[in-house]
């Protein structure tokens, strides 16, 4: 009769045991805190806080920088970032409830180098450019024209202070001047006719131009 009672009892001290010992090992705590500034101790809002490797298990600081996350019992690294500051990395044996007050580093890392320069200041005096225009062969290739060739010289009529001489007539004037007074270069060599059969043909190769084509008004 003893023996089937101590039977029992040890049945029933097991069963005790097995469900203590899942009831601890099912329990959560918290981690909470605040998280500052090292610096000047300022409170961070919107700072991470989360166990490394699992992001679903974390939890942003509100607006007076406290943080509380609830997780199972365990060992954990915790990591904490914010924007503009060094990330880190706690190392935690979750057994009961802990109050964890973290201080941030502000990353302190320079910026790669950045070099701006600029043309010298007597430029404008020494290169003066008043009065440059520069045509771009590529949208001039995309203007309607006359049997379908493109002429540099008639484009510069659509230029800002340049128009045709008049009717009947392959010249053009510059802010009011005559024909007369253009000066046109190609190649560094002057060009004296500039125009064919009143304008309708060009003289200039326009696939023979460079991208960028500069023409000087004065």
């Amino acid at each position: 009769m003893k023996q089937i009672m101590n039977s029992n009892v040890r049945f029933i001290f097991l069963i005790l045991s097995v469900f203590l010992s899942m009831s601890v090992w099912g329990q959560t705590f918290t981690i909470s805190g605040y998280v500052t500034d090292k610096k000047n101790g300022e409170t961070l809002i919107g700072a991470s806080v989360f166990v490394k490797d699992k992001t679903e298990l974390g939890t942003p600081t509100n607006e007076f920088g406290f943080y509380s996350l609830t997780i199972p019992q365990g060992k954990y690294e915790l990591a904490v970032s914010y924007i503009g500051y060094e990330e880190q990395i706690i190392q935690i044996d979750l057994t009961a409830n802990l109050k964890i007050n973290i201080q941030l580093t502000e990353n302190t890392d320079m910026l790669i180098e950045v070099i701006i320069s600029s043309d010298e200041e007597n430029k404008r005096v020494t290169q003066p450019q008043m009065g440059v225009e520069k045509l771009n062969v590529a949208t001039i290739s995309k203007l309607p024209v006359l049997f379908g060739e493109r002429d540099i010289l008639k484009s510069m009529q659509l230029q800002p202070g340049v128009k045709s001489a008049g009717d009947g007539q392959s010249g053009f004037t510059v802010r009011g001047g005559g024909m007369d007074q253009n000066l046109i270069l190609l190649d560094d060599a002057p060009v004296y006719n500039a125009s064919h059969l009143l304008g309708f043909f060009s003289i200039v190769n326009s696939d023979a131009l460079k991208p960028r084509f500069c023409s000087r008004m004065k």
